[in-house]
């Protein structure tokens, strides 16, 4: 799919503050879209299904001159009500 169909199928979901991020394309054709509502954030794969995650700050001690390092991690779960419908 091409940048607009991605677009106006993010527009149809007709969700107000969405925000749309960033495009991944290769060969013109989109492979990820990303978006965030609010704290929210939002990844569509190629195929416009969606995929809702937050980022978790995690205390380590793997380094022993860092005796707290705070780690990031994106913890995705697949939500169907931001799935995005072509046509």
């Amino acid at each position: 799919m091409k940048v607009i169909d991605f677009e106006m199928a993010i527009d149809a979901l007709g969700v107000s503050g969405l925000v749309k991020d960033e495009v991944s394309l290769r060969g013109g054709q989109v492979t990820r879209m990303h978006g965030h509502l609010g704290n929210l954030l939002i990844m569509w794969d190629d195929f416009g299904r969606a995929f809702t995650y937050t980022t978790c700050m995690k205390l380590s001690t793997t380094e022993p001159t860092q005796y707290h390092r705070k780690v990031a991690m994106k913890v995705f779960k697949r939500d169907t009500g931001y799935d995005l419908k072509f046509g």
